[in-house]
């Protein structure tokens, strides 16, 4: 893996490949020196960079790795990248007839008059193309630079789901704002989010099929909402299943959820959990305080709750708040459920009624919480506050 592709680089490698294969007859030593060469060079070429993935499969298949080289210029042609150019060099290698001597010079003076074709005909917006590419192919960090410079301006819902699966795990209290920003573009024209997730449906497919498991994520969650498709929950288990099983925690979470009422919904949230998917354990938290699929246990529902609480979910930071404030799951606590509804309320909850409630004294109702106590528990959820945003960049 790299951290940053180097087309400059792949300059040189090529440079260095022609010399090796030059002569002809190669040795076993000149041989493995090629493929290593033909493997930094693949690893540094963009996907869109369809005359040097070109020649790197038909370097890959003079070499004797038939089955690469195909595999590459065949990619070629699924993502429309010169297609016409690595169409025909495609049905050669699959037939076996390529020519040494004359194959490298008749390709390089067809490509020297083309230009990289689009991703896939179906999408508009090449930038987001090239950043979803990015992504399903492993390079996460590009991928989120590439869409976070998109989101100052973009009305594409799918930007920002994107962003919002990769945030899952790593930044909570980010990806909620991501979650919360899609969500409202896609409710606010309905026909533009679904053509806008239709369009992406072509490049899902593919490297789903290539058993990428947030391609297959992606491609799931699509088929439960109907977004750019029609809605099937069997498509989308499909998926999930197979992302699932490859350890993609989003995929666990989303699979667990299709199976509440269901015990098969806890093996899945607690494998998501297993890696740091909060909002699987949030779920965990709502089943074990209703009983579903688990024996009910307001314990384990507190335990829960304060994991993802401390992480910035509001909803289980209110939660929190209620159990405290009756006892369910812990011994009762005037001043730590007042902590709890008061950072709800920093988070943008509307708690005022359940906090005026605690440190009300009247006729009709007596205080349950000092002005000391409600001092110190409004400090404690201001830390509390300060902290989680600092810790996961929000200030």
């Amino acid at each position: 893996p790299v951290l940053r592709q180097d087309p400059y680089k792949v300059e040189a490698l090529k440079f260095g490949l022609s010399e090796i294969m030059k002569g002809g007859n190669i040795s076993d030593e000149e041989k493995r020196r090629a493929f290593g060469i033909l493997e930094d060079m693949t690893a540094n070429t963009p996907r869109d960079d369809w005359a040097n993935n070109l020649f790197a499969g038909v370097a890959y298949f003079l070499l004797g790795d038939k089955d690469r080289g195909i595999e590459i210029v065949e990619s070629n042609v699924d993502f429309g990248y010169g297609a016409d150019v690595s169409g025909a060099v495609l049905a050669q290698l699959k037939k076996g007839k390529l020519n040494p001597e004359t194959l490298p010079s008749e390709i390089a003076g067809q490509v020297k008059n083309l230009t990289p074709g689009k991703l896939t005909p179906q999408m508009k917006d090449k930038q987001l193309a090239e950043a979803l590419t990015a992504y399903f192919e492993g390079l996460e960090d590009e991928a989120e630079e590439a869409l976070e410079s998109m989101s100052g301006t973009s009305e594409n819902p799918v930007v920002f789901y994107a962003l919002w699966l990769m945030n899952t795990l790593k930044n909570y209290p980010k990806s909620e704002i991501f979650d919360e920003k899609w969500n409202s573009l896609y409710n606010k024209d309905k026909e533009a989010g679904n053509q806008a997730f239709a369009e992406v449906k072509p490049l899902l497919e593919f490297y789903a099929e290539k058993q990428v498991p947030s391609a297959q994520t992606f491609l799931g969650f699509m088929y439960v909402f109907g977004f750019g498709v029609k809605e099937d929950n069997a498509e989308a288990v499909k998926w999930f299943q197979k992302a699932a099983e490859h350890g993609d925690a989003n995929s666990q979470f989303f699979l667990g959820s299709m199976y509440a009422d269901h015990e098969e919904a806890v093996k899945w949230l607690q494998k998501a959990i297993e890696q740091g998917h909060a909002y699987a354990q949030y779920i965990l938290g709502l089943l074990y305080s209703i009983g579903l699929g688990v024996e009910k246990d307001y314990a384990e529902a507190v335990k829960c709750f304060t994991k993802v609480a401390e992480q910035g979910n509001v909803s289980a930071q209110f939660l929190l708040g209620n159990m405290y404030s009756v006892g369910d799951g812990v011994n009762q606590d005037y001043k730590t459920a007042y902590m709890w509804y008061f950072l709800a309320g920093l988070n943008g909850w509307d708690t005022n009624d359940k906090v005026r409630n605690l440190e009300t004294d009247g006729w009709f109702s007596s205080a349950k919480v000092s002005p000391s106590e409600a001092r110190e528990a409004k400090a404690e959820a201001t830390r509390k506050y300060n902290e989680i945003r600092k810790r996961y960049g929000l200030d």
